[in-house]
């Protein structure tokens, strides 16, 4: 449960129009949340940045044209810090997790996830600065076991 009654503003870039306006209806649903704008890819979200159109939260697409959720999730973390970013995608494997989270998302979200695990989502971002779902956890620490798994270089040996 949040701590704080304070508004909290949400900015949605998602390159499916419907998916977008739907989720832009249920997020402004939540008590305390305000979607602040909607935008269709990265530059467009960019753009809106750079305006001063600052929320707290992005739920970011990670397949967008133009500038994807990586390439923004990054831009996003270099120029506004203060901003979370939760990638959100159709994609569940595991390296597109871990990317988007190693370009800075503090978390990830499936597009077939119930409203209140959104909500969840959101509140414990908020709160925790992060939010995985048991799911999505697995696949990370899934994907990170198998990267500590390949083979060490020789060269990194003989250091």
């Amino acid at each position: 449960m949040p701590l704080s009654s304070k508004r909290i503003f949400v900015a949605l870039a998602d390159d499916h129009t419907l998916f977008r306006k739907a989720l832009a209806g249920l997020v402004a649903s939540f008590d305390r949340y305000s979607v602040l704008f909607d935008v269709e890819n990265g530059l467009q979200l960019k753009e809106q940045l750079e305006n001063h159109k600052i929320p707290d939260v992005v739920l970011l697409d990670v397949n967008m044209p133009g500038m994807n959720g990586y390439e923004s999730c990054k831009w996003i973390v270099k120029n506004f810090p203060q901003v979370k970013v939760l990638g959100l995608s159709m994609n569940s494997d595991e390296n597109s997790i871990i990317k988007m989270i190693k370009s800075g998302a503090k978390g990830y979200l499936l597009k077939n996830v119930e409203p209140d695990e959104l909500l969840k989502a959101l509140d414990s971002v908020m709160n925790q600065n992060f939010y995985l779902s048991a799911d999505i956890s697995a696949k990370v620490i899934s994907g990170l076991n198998r990267e500590a798994d390949l083979p060490v270089e020789a060269a990194s040996l003989s250091e």
